[in-house]
């Protein structure tokens, strides 16, 4: 997260509780708000459906869910690594220009591989489903892995508030 330690030392300069309290609140949104958000979205969802869904179906969905969410982390770790370092090489030569190019050709990258990833990964982890069914999964994986490029990408071009 090339830059964000900018950010923080703005907020410690208050030299205050507040400050302090505003600092690691925005740390900790910044690195693991997407992952926590989305965990707690699947919880509210189950429970919410808890009352009008059978529980296969909802321990299904979690199950799902859970797999997108370690397959796209897994795929795409090593590009949002790569990738937030090579951005923030490009913005300390002053070449944002090449960035963004950059980016798409990243992103398509992940998109191919993660539909393809996705495509295989539901004929092995979950077999006897749906042709819908493993379409909707393959395109979650696609989505979701898009997801944690393009939030890496805004965190390397430092637009911190633009992630939270």
């Amino acid at each position: 997260m090339a830059g964000i330690g900018f950010e923080l030392r703005k907020l410690l300069r208050r030299d205050s509780f507040a400050g302090l309290f505003k600092a690691y609140a925005y740390a900790g949104i910044i690195s693991s708000g997407p992952w926590v958000l989305s965990i707690l979205g699947i919880l509210v969802i189950g429970l919410v459906s808890a009352v009008t869904v059978q529980d296969r179906q909802i321990t299904q969905f979690q199950v799902s869910v859970t797999y997108l969410i370690m397959l796209s982390l897994v795929l795409t770790g090593p590009i949002q690594l790569s990738f937030t370092r090579w951005v923030a090489d490009r913005l300390f030569e002053k070449r944002q220009a090449v960035v963004a190019p950059n980016f798409i050709g990243a992103l398509l990258m992940v998109i191919v591989g993660s539909g393809l990833l996705g495509l295989l990964a539901v004929a092995t982890l979950f077999p006897g489903q749906t042709n819908l069914y493993r379409v909707t999964f393959a395109g979650g994986l696609v989505v979701m892995s898009g997801i944690w490029l393009a939030t890496i990408f805004l965190s390397g071009m430092k637009q911190y508030k633009t992630i939270v």
